[in-house]
């Protein structure tokens, strides 16, 4: 992440509003689509680990799988919440850490 102008931070609902941060929350998370494919997202997991599909096919897949695809958009959704989550509990953890 270069700067933050660069990076799409998604709120949990329409409802949810930070009082410092706000303006950096952009979109919201569908948890009804992540929930409604959650065996499926389950399932490319465990195979991946069991070495039956290789990470690499996976994304060459979804990469060129038609983008109105539900498990795409699952994927997608499931990468936004990482990805809005990861800073925040990074910065946590290093506060944990020096204290």
């Amino acid at each position: 992440m270069r700067t933050w102008a660069d990076v799409t931070f998604y709120r949990p609902a329409k409802s949810i509003r930070y009082h410092h941060i706000d303006s950096l929350f952009t979109g919201e998370i569908d948890w009804r689509l992540i929930a409604t494919h959650w065996q499926d997202i389950m399932q490319v997991v465990l195979s991946i680990q069991a070495g039956r599909v290789m990470p690499s096919m996976l994304l060459r897949t979804l990469g060129t799988y038609n983008r109105k695809s539900r498990l795409y958009r699952a994927f997608r959704e499931l990468g936004s919440t990482e990805r809005t989550l990861f800073p925040q509990l990074t910065k946590v953890l290093a506060g944990i850490c020096r204290d």
